[in-house]
């Protein structure tokens, strides 16, 4: 999980160096983290109550996949994160495990932030889209939103004129209680 200022710092770094925003929901996100480990061995499994389409209504089945739950899953998620993140040209902070910067000639082209399974993005250039665009093939988005959408509770925003950027919480605030 980011750090509270790391949010603050991509956006403020987006607007102030041209980035164009974008934010991405890794859907399956423990699925995508590699198979299941386990020191004690194997994991079994009945079939859920009515059976799986395709292979039946009763047996066993072994788990081979980061299952949300599992106390594993989140560390080998931000595992996985990290290396296809590093992959795709994004170096890590060395203040923030989940903020990442990416340079080429001219400076700063991007940067990224992950919250779990949301991604948030800034960037320009050809470097830059290239490294998106590994990311979107090695990752399954649910959702991918450029210029504006939802992150984390919040509702952000870019005006594409200005390249200023707006964070507000209201439909958050409004579920309060």
């Amino acid at each position: 999980t980011a750090l509270p200022f790391s949010r603050s710092l991509a956006l403020q770094l987006m607007a102030s160096c041209g980035l164009e925003l974008e934010i991405g929901d890794v859907k399956g996100v423990f699925l995508s983290s590699g198979p299941l480990e386990r020191p004690e061995g194997k994991l079994y499994c009945s079939f859920p109550p009515g059976g799986i389409p395709g292979a039946g209504k009763e047996g066993l089945f072994e788990l081979q996949s980061n299952l949300y739950g599992f106390s594993s899953a989140p560390p080998r998620w931000q595992q996985t994160a990290d290396k296809e993140c590093r992959a795709a040209g994004f170096a890590p902070s060395m203040y923030d495990p989940c903020l990442y910067f990416m340079y080429d000639p001219q400076g700063l082209c991007g940067v990224l932030i992950t919250h779990v399974d949301d991604f948030l993005f800034g960037g320009k250039g050809a470097k830059y889209k290239k490294g998106v665009r590994y990311l979107r093939g090695r990752f399954s988005f649910r959702s991918w939103r450029v210029g504006a959408g939802e992150l984390t509770g919040s509702y952000v925003s870019q005006n594409r004129e200005t390249g200023v950027i707006s964070l507000q919480q209201r439909k958050y605030a409004d579920s309060m209680k």
